[in-house]
């Protein structure tokens, strides 16, 4: 059975938003938790035209029950021939010092490559816990309600890193059930914010566990405290 949403409107690749109130969302299927802004909604399958976007009901998971009658709806879905030659390009363009934080590779126009990040980010969530999986996605659509951008995947596995505006890097680790968030700050910065960090490469780069859903606000208000560039 597939469901219609109207007035649709694109934010970036494989996101949309539009009107969604509490009864529409009270038939879709998930777990959510409470959050501020947007309901968040997990879709596969997606068809998207002028303004409409449907997909199958069986593929719909709410991940978050929002504030406002307005939802974020997040494709999850990456063919598996498509990203296998996204992470190829990836890792011929991507050089091993942007995992250490170095500058972005450029092209001679001197704009920073990017490749469709933020989608194989969430396809590597799909390998991990389901806990953490669900955590990752509703991370990763916060962060991108507020800062507009797309990750780049790195030659360490299952890290992922954004530039220029504000570096950050997330790094996904299934072993301790959490996900290392990274950012470059100043550390008084930091010890003025009050939030509980970790030296990740001193003196510059900091980071912070994410593995629970009361973690998502504390990780927003860390990247808003990232080194500008």
């Amino acid at each position: 059975m597939m469901v219609s949403f109207g007035k649709v409107q694109p934010l970036s690749h494989g996101v949309w938003t539009a009107p969604l109130g509490l009864q529409e969302l009270s038939h879709l299927p998930g777990a959510p938790v409470r959050v501020d802004g947007r309901h968040i909604v997990l879709v596969r399958q997606a068809e998207v035209g002028a303004s409409e976007l449907k997909a199958p009901i069986a593929s719909l998971q709410v991940l978050g029950i929002g504030s406002i009658n307005e939802a974020l709806f997040v494709e999850t879905d990456v063919g598996a021939g498509e990203a296998e030659a996204t992470k190829s390009e990836q890792r011929q363009d991507v050089p091993s010092e942007i995992a250490r934080g170095a500058a972005p590779l450029t092209t001679a126009s001197q704009e920073p490559l990017q490749g469709n990040g933020d989608r194989l980010f969430i396809a590597e969530l799909g390998k991990v816990d389901s806990e953490l999986q669900r955590v990752g996605r509703a991370l990763i659509t916060r962060i991108r309600e507020t800062y507009p951008g797309d990750l780049i995947k790195t030659e360490s596995p299952r890290k992922f890193v954004e530039f220029p505006d504000n570096y950050w890097a997330a790094e996904i680790q299934n072993r301790k059930m959490m996900i290392k968030f990274i950012i470059r700050s100043q550390k008084q910065r930091l010890y003025n914010s009050g939030i509980e960090f970790h030296s990740e490469r001193p003196p510059a780069y900091f980071y912070i566990k994410v593995s629970c859903d009361n973690d998502i606000e504390t990780a927003l208000h860390f990247l808003s405290l990232a080194d500008k560039k």
